[in-house]
């Protein structure tokens, strides 16, 4: 079968090349209506990212597309006294989130990419809240919507115990003038070495071949609350609380076996152990008082951990 050609007519090309030139040829165009189109628009200063934008990416949650925007990098908190907010450049609904581990972050992980309405870019000192500056992100959600996310993430590695419990559920919408947000997951982890180690003298002279096996691993399961409650008077009211466990566990055995006459065989056994649990809740409540809006805020955070470690070292005759 003969393959079938498209033929384009000379006069076309020379037509379509004749209409094009005129748009090239523009000089003018101002830097905002080039940065103009159906998902991705400037407004006010506010460069704004719809849903659309992000289909290419295919995110899952919200935090999926705010890590899509392009040009824009997230400043998270640091770990002063306080909320530990003041760093962070993202807000939600153009609001920040009271607490500390509980960030707009890590709310947005366990958000539905489903409930995002739009994504502002905007200058901080435009916004009124104090300790923002540079770029930051407002993620508006729609929070009447019922979404939510689960992932399951196993591990199977030759020589380590399998890692079974590794996931996350999570669930935003409304319940009455109620809007939340909860989430369960379990960071689980399982990690390890084993082979041969050679200690060197000052001459380069293999002294000692050990064989070592190693192996951490622990549980850190964790669940979340979040509230957010505005009435029509514009009464706000915040509540963010978050329960977690973190079980660790270590041993290590190492068979010393020296490569010199005067050297010795030694056994070399250690096991440690952590059993965490913490717990963290926050709020607050603004209202318009005395000519301005008054905000209350609470905090309360908690952490007991139990640490132990053992270490037993023996040589060829049984000595400690």
């Amino acid at each position: 079968m003969m393959p079938i050609k498209s033929v384009v007519p000379v006069s076309a090309i020379v037509l379509s090349g004749l209409q094009l030139s005129p748009v090239l040829a523009q000089e003018d165009v101002p830097a905002e209506a080039a940065a103009q189109s159906a998902d991705s628009y400037i407004e006010d200063g506010r460069q704004v990212f719809l849903p659309g934008y992000f289909t290419r990416f295919a995110p899952q949650t919200a935090r999926d597309m705010l890590n899509s925007v392009p040009g824009f990098q997230i400043r998270e908190g640091d770990d002063r006294r306080g909320f530990g907010q003041g760093g962070i450049n993202v807000l939600i609904n153009g609001a920040r989130v009271s607490g500390k581990s509980t960030n707009p972050l890590s709310l947005l992980g366990q958000t539905s990419a489903e409930s995002v309405i739009r994504i502002e870019i905007v200058e901080g000192a435009t916004l009124g809240i104090s300790g923002l500056s540079g770029e930051v992100a407002n993620v508006v959600l729609d929070q009447a919507r019922t979404t939510g996310n689960w992932e399951y993430k196993p591990q199977f590695r030759k020589g380590l115990t399998s890692r079974l419990l590794f996931g996350s559920v999570s669930m935003s919408g409304t319940v009455g003038d109620v809007s939340y947000t909860w989430g369960l997951e379990n960071e689980s982890f399982r990690n390890g070495a084993w082979g041969d180690e050679f200690v060197y003298d000052g001459d380069g002279r293999i002294t000692e071949r050990r064989y070592e096996i190693v192996e951490p691993k622990g549980e850190n399961p964790e669940a979340s609350l979040s509230l957010t409650h505005k009435d029509a008077a514009g009464r706000e009211a915040n509540l963010n609380a978050k329960a977690a466990l973190y079980h660790f566990d270590n041993s290590l055995r190492s068979e010393q076996t020296p490569l010199i006459p005067a050297g010795v065989d030694r056994l070399r056994v250690m096991v440690e152990g952590e059993d965490e649990w913490n717990s963290e809740i926050g709020g607050d409540y603004a209202f318009d008082a005395w000519g301005g809006r008054l905000k209350l805020i609470g905090f309360n955070y908690f952490e007991r951990s139990d640490y132990d470690q053992e270490v037993v070292a023996t040589d060829a005759d049984g000595f400690i």
